[in-house]
């Protein structure tokens, strides 16, 4: 779970990443923690329902967008860290 939100954190810090994936998902959780709501939670049913369905949203979006981001961080530090491939000069022995 620590992982998880360390990953999170890397992701919302990538410079590549988009600023509207970043923003939807900063929202969305913003959303859940304030007590703000589109349909106020004293509304029987409706006011919990799209609390649910945001959390629903998060849940998704963000699992699906750091299974990317990590697949493509991975492959990247992968290639990073090959060995550099070069030429050896090779040494005349005749004499």
């Amino acid at each position: 779970m620590i992982g998880k939100i360390r990953l999170l954190a890397r992701y919302i810090r990538d410079k590549n990443t988009s600023l509207l994936k970043k923003l939807l998902i900063l929202g969305s959780i913003l959303y859940l923690i304030l007590p703000f709501d589109l349909v106020p939670d004293f509304v029987i049913g409706l006011g919990w329902l799209d609390d649910i369905l945001v959390g629903v949203f998060i849940w998704l979006a963000v699992k699906s967008e750091l299974n990317e981001y990590n697949k493509v961080k991975h492959r990247s530090d992968k290639k990073a860290s090959k060995v550099i491939k070069f030429r050896q000069k090779q040494e005349d022995n005749r004499k």
